[in-house]
This record gives C-alpha cells, structure tokens and sequence, in this order.
C-alpha cells in the first residue's frame, strides 16, 4: 500500500538506558511492509529523514 498523502503526526521524545527514541507511526511502517529487525538510515542535520532499507540502499548506491 503507497501512501497518497502526507500525513502529520506528533511523537513524544522518550529515553531509555542513555539513549532517544520516537516511535513510528504503524500506518508508515506497515505501508512499507517493513517489518521489526529491519534496518534503517537516519540523515541528520537540522532536521532528521528516516530512510526505509529500499531508499537508504538507493543512496549508498547512488554515493559509490
């Protein structure tokens, strides 16, 4: 299922064991089919982009 539309949601900082997290939105994750034990890729700078494994893998291609 490709999502049509963007979609805004608010996520709560949490901490556990020295480090952060945020939880993903089901409706993302399961329209990706990703599932748990997949890995994915952050850029960050000012702002942070996750990437699932399809595009992060696009663009460690794309860099070589």
């Amino acid at each position: 299922m490709k999502m049509a539309h963007e979609y805004r949601v608010k996520r709560k900082l949490q901490e556990q064991s020295g480090s952060y997290f945020v939880i993903l939105p089901k409706l993302w994750v399961e329209s990706l089919g990703l599932e748990q034990g997949d890995q994915m890729s952050l850029v960050f700078n000012d702002i942070v982009k996750v990437l699932p494994p399809e595009i992060s893998q696009n663009r460690e291609n794309d860099n070589k």
